[in-house]
């Protein structure tokens, strides 16, 4: 059964990487009879646990099982990244892209002045609330930031996904054979753990929002719009600033955590922070 290359990933994903996921899919083709034999070697280290007939049936009920998720891995990864997104966007998840919008509403809703909602920068600039206006700018900022970030790691994680795939005919074949069962369980928590990615930059921007809605309702951050003094100006401004760049830093390491978390190893969620160290390298020398 020869396998096409994975297209649709995420828009523009099958044009820029059309040749890596021909690769992908040239490496799970070559894997499929090595899985099969596997499969077969799998049956003298069943028969020498035990040839009682249930266990047997249980066993070749394993491997149809195996067979099939092989079969349609690249279909049940796309499956589940729709189904994370939409976990995502219908359970109303705070995102970092919206840190600056979710500013404006708690001022509004601190002062009681609803308008804030729908001003921009020059808007409140000229409404005479400089200081809400610098922070809104320097959320925009961030929330700017955070999306190539997130753009970014997204790219990583399909890239990630279809090398997953690329090798799931050994990797899921070996889960047949008791001795060497974890490695094919743990690359099952890897593809999920990647696939649940989104759901990491979700807690990241919800710590985030945590603190902002903290520093305003302890009025760090606007005291009836108005600057008193520079001093007070600047200290508002730089708590901003530190929770923006909290932001940032926290969807960077989101992949990390969940990678730690459901498999118990950083594995390609590191990749991202060790890709942009490198690049921050580069751009010094």
């Amino acid at each position: 059964m020869q396998m096409q290359p994975p297209t649709e990933v995420i828009p523009g994903f099958d044009t820029f990487f059309a040749a890596y996921l021909t690769s992908c899919a040239k490496l799970y083709n070559a894997f499929l009879p090595w899985s099969l034999a596997i499969m077969v070697l799998a049956f003298p280290f069943e028969l020498a646990r035990g040839n009682e007939p249930r266990r047997l049936m249980m066993f070749l009920a394993k491997l149809f099982i195996l067979a099939l998720l092989t079969a349609q891995c690249w279909e049940l990864i796309n499956s589940a990244g729709l189904i994370v997104d939409q976990f995502v966007k219908t359970t109303g998840l705070v995102r970092s892209e919206t840190l600056a919008q979710t500013y404006k509403d708690r001022v509004a809703a601190t002062l009681g002045q609803p308008e804030i909602k729908d001003k921009s920068v020059f808007g409140l600039m000229m409404s005479g609330k400089l200081l809400d206006s610098a922070c809104y700018a320097t959320l925009l900022g961030v929330a700017y930031c955070s999306v190539f970030v997130i753009t970014l790691i997204t790219y990583v994680q399909k890239v990630t996904l279809a090398f997953c795939w690329s090798v799931t005919p050994v990797l899921f074949a070996l889960i047949a054979i008791e001795p060497w069962a974890h490695i094919g369980m743990k690359h099952v928590n890897r593809i999920i753990a990647v696939c649940c990615w989104p759901i990491g930059f979700c807690l990241a921007a919800t710590f985030t929002d945590s603190l902002l809605n903290m520093a305003i309702k302890q009025r760090l951050l606007a005291s009836g719009s108005t600057i008193n003094t520079l001093s007070v100006a600047l200290e508002n401004l730089v708590i901003i600033s530190a929770i923006g760049v909290w932001d940032v830093i926290s969807t960077i390491g989101a992949p990390v955590f969940i990678h730690h978390f459901l498999v118990g190893e950083s594995g390609a969620g590191r990749l991202v922070p060790e890709a942009i160290n490198k690049a921050g390298g580069i751009i010094k020398v």
